[in-house]
């Protein structure tokens, strides 16, 4: 609207110093170009109306289940994780609303018709993103921060923030070192919380650190005061992005990915597991040769871990005498018991990045698992997901089913799901790009579509 304005003020001058001739072939040309910005103004409104229970947002659903969230101004919205309540969904991301606020932390929740009841947005001079929330009396929202005005003393700094039911703000606190730390996983434990990171530099909150990048997990309690913190690396890359409570053991288990054990080439995944004192208890690489491993997701059931991620692995090929080496991604999925033992450990599709999973059933023979992310097609980068069986009697390599859902294709992915047992229902939560905007995504789908 602005670009507009200041091109009729520059025609304006114009005709001001122009002959009477150019007057009179110019006016009729602005009336129209004005009439039509104007009926394309009304067009424009009239599709960006709120539904009823919104705050100035419009909530779009298609007959797959997806709902299209649409900030009023906002040139980007994530949802990152989206998490069931027992009245609707909370759904934790960021949003871009101009240059001069940059990325504001997004909390939003849903009734249980998918419909808006309240938002809440959290910023400053820098950049904000949430990235997990765990539900106890409130939402505890967990993310990074970059603006100076919060406390941040380095690049960012953790962020963890307390939501009552009504979305309004408890407490909040960052947590960081000189330099660059984050936080992307939270969780509860008994007397408070516990989130998982990475940090860069030993300093203030940062207790210990071994050269860049650590894995980072730190213990809070109910009103988010740092209990301890532990890092875990070496002089290298070390960035973790997964976290899990095992109630049954009290340890707290961090993933995430390394390359200060190798030869700098790869990246290697690490399962490590603390007691709810910080002490080490075990931990477990997860390996391939000629390939990186990404681990960016954990989850518990039974007396097992499962890890999930991708990796990347590295093809040589001679092409005209010269040697070159092509990156292919795939999905893996790894079973761990409570003692750090590997179980399995599976690679699975092409071309596709796996961001999060759940396990959806476990039988005897089997188990199944649906799994989300993005998979790269020609020119395009769609929100993939999938069911996976794994045998667990066969011990081949083909003990793996792979059934793909049928997707509309579209720029975007998707960052997390959600299984609800109850209505044997799927929740993903990601982003897509609609007429230049990415729009937070939310697709509710039966098990069986």
């Amino acid at each position: 609207m602005k670009i507009e304005k200041n091109k009729l003020k520059s025609r304006s001058r114009y005709r001001n110093h122009s002959y009477r001739v150019g007057q009179l072939i110019l006016l009729p040309v602005v009336l129209v170009l004005g009439a039509l910005f104007f009926l394309y103004s009304i067009s424009y409104a009239d599709k960006n109306l709120g539904v009823k229970g919104s705050t100035n947002d419009e909530t779009k659903s298609n007959d797959s289940g997806e709902i299209s969230f649409i900030h009023p101004i906002a040139k980007e919205v994530r949802f990152h994780k989206t998490l069931p309540t027992s009245n609707g969904f909370v759904s934790v991301g960021t949003c871009y609303l101009n240059d001069e606020m940059k990325y504001q932390l997004l909390v939003v929740y849903f009734d249980a018709s998918m419909i808006e009841q309240w938002r809440f947005e959290f910023g400053g001079t820098g950049d904000e993103w949430a990235y997990d929330v765990v539900e106890d009396e409130g939402f505890v929202v967990v993310g990074v921060s970059a603006s100076k005005e919060y406390g941040v003393r380095g690049r960012y700094d953790a962020l963890v923030l307390k939501l009552d039911y009504s979305g309004k703000l408890s407490w909040f606190r960052v947590f960081g070192g000189p330099d660059w730390d984050r936080a992307y996983k939270i969780a509860k434990i008994p007397n408070g919380y516990a989130f998982a990171g990475d940090n860069y530099l030993k300093g203030f909150d940062v207790s210990s650190n071994f050269g860049e990048h650590d894995f980072w997990v730190v213990a809070i309690d109910k009103k988010g005061r740092k209990i301890w913190d532990r890092s875990f690396g070496g002089l290298k890359w070390d960035r973790a992005y997964a976290l899990a409570f095992v109630g049954e053991r009290n340890l707290l288990v961090i993933g995430g990915s390394s390359n200060s054990f190798t030869n700098g080439n790869r990246y290697d995944s690490y399962v490590v597991a603390y007691d709810l004192n910080g002490n080490l208890v075990w931990r477990l690489p997860l390996v391939i040769q000629n390939a990186s491993v990404w681990l960016t997701d954990l989850r518990t059931s039974g007396v097992y871990i499962y890890a999930a991620g991708y990796v990347s692995e590295f093809v040589q090929a001679t092409n005209g005498g010269a040697l070159r080496v092509t990156t292919f991604e795939r999905a893996f999925l790894a079973k761990i018991s409570f003692s750090g033992k590997m179980e399995y450990f599976k690679v699975f599709g092409q071309n596709v990045r796996l961001h999060a999973f759940e396990l959806i059933e476990s039988a005897e023979n089997h188990e199944t698992f649906v799994v989300a992310g993005y998979k790269d097609l020609p020119n395009l980068k769609s929100p993939w997901f999938a069911t996976i069986t794994v045998s667990l009697q066969q011990k081949t390599s083909q003990n793996i089913v792979i059934a793909e859902m049928e997707e509309e294709k579209y720029y975007g992915e998707y960052f997390d799901v959600q299984f609800i047992p109850d209505s044997q229902r799927l929740l993903l939560s990601g982003t897509r790009l609609v007429n230049g905007r990415f729009l937070g995504i939310l697709n509710s789908r039966a098990i069986s579509e």
